[in-house]
């Protein structure tokens, strides 16, 4: 098997390490901190058996703010004083949105039709004051497999 780099660009909820655990703690009431200190992956293993949320290894690029009209601001987060606890080493967690712009139109109509989306999809999950808008990015860059 060889590996090779592949492109990406995606635009999908990022989500930290911190938010994978409370949806793995939400699917299985049986993960435990104590599980997530024996083996920092297991909380994948859980999320990536029950939902949409995938990962990518090796990652190297951007994950671009979006604007309240539902397109790329081309800021992203490592240009920027704030801080972003949305990637782990090289790895990137993200849920992908269903739709992408085209070069004629536009993805989604504005940022709510975006957060209803994902709300749909993790909503239960994360809550409701969970920074739904601050999390959604447009994340272009390059990963091996």
């Amino acid at each position: 098997m060889s590996t090779r780099e592949w492109g990406f660009d995606v635009y999908a909820l990022v989500l930290s390490p911190k938010d994978m655990k409370k949806i793995a703690k939400a699917l299985d009431p049986d993960f435990s901190e104590k599980d997530f200190e024996e083996d920092p992956w297991g909380f994948y293993e859980i999320v990536y058996d029950r939902t949409y949320i995938d990962y990518m290894s090796q990652f190297t690029g951007d994950a671009f703010f979006i604007r309240g009209d539902g397109t790329d601001d081309g800021r992203s987060p490592m240009d920027t004083t704030e801080t972003d606890s949305s990637y782990y080493d090289d790895e990137i967690f993200y849920l992908p949105l269903r739709n992408s712009p085209s070069l004629f139109s536009a993805a989604y109509r504005d940022m709510g039709s975006i957060i209803q989306e994902v709300k749909g999809e993790v909503g239960k999950y994360l809550g409701r004051n969970f920074n739904y808008a601050g999390n959604i990015r447009h994340i272009v860059g390059t990963y091996w497999g």
